[in-house]
């Protein structure tokens, strides 16, 4: 037995789907997890994707905060969005503390992104 959609009803379940994902994915520890996505892109797609090592990602966006300080831009701005880099690895919270206490203190520079790279290497 053969059952076939009409479009307008393969579109709106289609739909239900997508929100019905989306509210499972928000749930869920993907959002938490920003190493989670590259691996399932590379379970699906064999493109030769690869994950850049933590430092390569840290050092871009060392250049970026430089960047966005000389326009003007705070460093909190850029490194609050930063925070959960190393969620569900060692050296987390040691992360998190050297950005959140950094960007507080005087006038913080972009170097401090190094620093608190380096401080989760102290702490592991």
């Amino acid at each position: 037995m053969r059952f076939l959609l009409s479009q307008p009803t393969a579109c709106v379940l289609l739909a239900y789907t997508k929100l019905e994902l989306e509210r499972e994915l928000v749930a869920s520890a993907v959002p938490d997890d920003p190493y989670l996505l590259p691996a399932l892109h590379r379970a699906v797609h064999d493109d030769g994707f690869e994950t850049p090592p933590v430092e390569h990602v840290v050092r871009r966006m060392r250049t970026y905060a430089e960047s966005r300080v000389a326009a003007g831009t705070p460093l909190r701005s850029v490194t609050r969005h930063m925070l959960g880099l190393f969620n569900g690895r060692a050296g987390a919270r040691a992360w998190r503390r050297a950005l959140s206490e950094g960007v507080n203190r005087g006038n913080p520079s972009p170097t401090l992104i190094e620093d608190a790279l380096r401080a989760t290497h102290c702490a592991t």
